[in-house]
């Protein structure tokens, strides 16, 4: 039975970057892209290094990361064996990436005040 590759032209430039669907490494962002079409029809992408690699290499390619999908899926499941899981709540996550950003903002402004000052007539300066 067939495994098809194809190429396929995105409606859209710029998706976010998913994993592979042979090897679970990072596919490209652009708008023409290889995908497998799954037995039920579904598409899912193919990174460049698989077509590189190319059909002989698929099996193992798959078989490589299904191990470290296997060993991933034991670790998560070792995680629930009586365990109660604490986290921070979404008002503290929001906290939290607010101050981040509010030092990289200061540390953004401090940088540009210790740039040499620009010439006269430079794009956007006054002459």
């Amino acid at each position: 039975m067939s495994a098809p590759i194809v190429i396929t032209c995105q409606p859209h430039f710029g998706y976010w970057s998913e994993p592979c669907a042979l090897c679970g490494g990072q596919t490209e962002e652009a708008a023409v892209l290889p995908v497998f079409v799954a037995p039920d029809g579904a598409e899912h992408f193919v990174c460049g290094e698989c077509l590189e690699a190319g059909a002989p290499a698929a099996p193992g390619r798959v078989l490589a990361w299904a191990v470290r999908l296997e060993r991933w899926a034991a670790a998560l499941r070792e995680l629930l064996v009586p365990r109660q899981f604490t986290m921070p709540s979404v008002a503290e996550w929001r906290a939290a990436n607010e101050a981040h950003e509010a030092q990289v903002a200061v540390e953004d402004f401090l940088d540009g005040l210790n740039r040499p000052p620009t010439e006269p007539g430079e794009p956007g300066k006054p002459t």
